[in-house]
């Protein structure tokens, strides 16, 4: 049995072709298809987003002119504060609060206030 080189060239080059129809599509054509713009500048942009517990968020996002906090769950968004784009000040830094004795949630939540 005589092993057919000519078969063999063709699969590879049908495989290539394949692969780079793949690519360019991913590439330009989902993009477009979808809606999608990937250097378009966007409004709407996830700044951070922390978990609370296993059902509860707290997400900050930038929307237009504006920062807001967002608390998910629940199946719900609820807006909880909201202030003018570049108003929110820095984040502090974190503190070790087993080194200031304070280990437990109530007490490190006593010390933060209302």
């Amino acid at each position: 049995m005589e092993f057919d080189w000519l078969f063999l060239v063709r699969v590879l080059l049908s495989l290539v072709v394949v692969l780079g129809l793949a690519v360019v599509l991913l590439r330009f054509g989902l993009p477009r298809i979808s809606g999608l713009q990937v250097n378009r500048e966007t409004r709407l942009q996830l700044i951070e987003l922390r978990p609370l517990d296993r059902q509860h968020k707290l997400a900050l996002v930038r929307a237009r002119d504006s920062q807001l906090l967002l608390g998910l769950g629940d199946g719900r968004v609820t807006l909880l504060q909201t202030w003018p784009d570049g108003a929110l000040p820095a984040p502090a830094p974190a503190r070790d609060t087993a080194a200031a004795g304070r280990t437990d949630f109530a007490g490190a939540r006593a010390e933060i206030g209302p």
